[in-house]
């Protein structure tokens, strides 16, 4: 829903594109019928039907707002040809990483040709659906979701214990499944699991997320501390919304324990596009990191350590994927 409004998904997205054209078109003052748009290496990580399903529809959003020409680029590939058109001077072997909040990608590519087709000069290309919001997600099962009741014991009828179930705070560290829980059926579940909780205040404090819609406003807050862990040892979640005064502090070490099975997955894949490409570790000259989530110190490390005698140079976080875009696509339309 937006603003009350049942809005398809897609509909969303030509809203955006239309805006992103028409205000491109006033500083340019004049139109624009081309475009080149970045994607995930894969839209779906095991179905490649689904995969050139979903391309296909961006196609259709983006040719419904008036680009006649649509081109596509893996998104890992732009972040490469930003950081070739800005420092390259001679020829270099790169591991682009990519992590942004949805989905990590990884390429392997030569940079500092003149080739105008770089086809022949990117080896590998990779992706898995892991990024920043499975990092806070985890964060909040692990480290925040106790404090509001999760594994918590109940007694059911005959004095027997019982946990509470999982899903409900699974579902609330979950952005998209949050609004599931603002049900009767689930306020009438909470409040019956709080009559038979021997320590019914961290299910009070559940209860109190639901009632008054808190859980996106708490998954902003753990999101932004997760961010402030990056660069620090400790963090204070500040729960005031739920009752004044009220905190969680959080700890870099222990959010580092919450997402390692992704980081894991991560780290495997850096070896896998390694392989892929024919290459070995020794042969990278450069990792180049881009995207929010590579400010995670503990992903740095793992990926760093497949690869040691790399140099690592900081992409834009934010900026990299669309300068390179428009590089490219500056190669493609001129």
């Amino acid at each position: 829903f937006v603003i009350d409004k049942n809005v398809k998904f897609q509909d969303i997205i030509g809203y955006l594109i239309a805006h992103l054209k028409v205000q491109a078109e006033n500083q340019l003052e004049g139109s624009i019928d081309s475009v080149v748009m970045g994607r995930p290496v894969h839209f779906n990580d095991h179905d490649s039907a689904k995969d050139h399903e979903a391309e296909e529809l961006l196609k259709t959003i983006a040719q419904n707002q008036g680009f006649k020409n649509v081109e596509f680029q893996f998104e890992p590939i732009a972040a490469a040809l930003a950081y070739e058109q800005k420092s390259v001077t001679k020829e270099t072997l790169a591991l682009v990483a990519d992590i942004g909040g949805g989905t990590s990608d990884f390429s392997v590519i030569k940079l500092g040709s003149n080739n105008f087709d770089r086809k022949q000069d990117i080896l590998a290309n990779a992706g898995i659906h892991i990024g920043g919001t499975d990092f806070d997600r985890k964060i909040s099962v692990k480290e925040v979701m106790p404090f509001f009741g999760a594994n918590s014991e109940i007694k059911d009828m005959s004095g027997k214990s019982l946990k509470v179930p999982k899903a409900f705070f699974s579902d609330m560290a979950t952005w998209h499944r949050i609004n599931s829980l603002y049900c009767d059926e689930v306020k009438e579940s909470i409040a019956g699991y709080i009559k038979n909780a021997p320590n019914s205040a961290s299910l009070g404090r559940f209860q109190t997320l639901i009632e008054y819609e808190f859980g996106h406003l708490l998954n902003t807050r753990i999101e932004q501390q997760k961010q402030i862990l990056s660069s620090k040892t400790q963090s204070v979640l500040d729960l005031g919304f739920i009752e004044k005064g009220l905190t969680l502090p959080l700890l870099q070490e222990k959010s580092n324990e919450a997402i390692l099975e992704e980081i894991t997955k991560l780290s495997n894949i850096t070896n896998e596009i390694l392989m892929q490409a024919g290459v070995a570790a020794s042969d990278i000259d450069v990792i180049f990191f881009t995207g929010g989530s590579t400010k995670i110190p503990i992903l740095r490390e793992y990926i760093f350590n497949n690869i040691p005698k790399a140099e690592v140079v900081e992409g834009d976080a934010f900026g990299s994927v669309g300068y390179g875009l428009a590089v490219d696509a500056e190669k493609r339309f001129r």
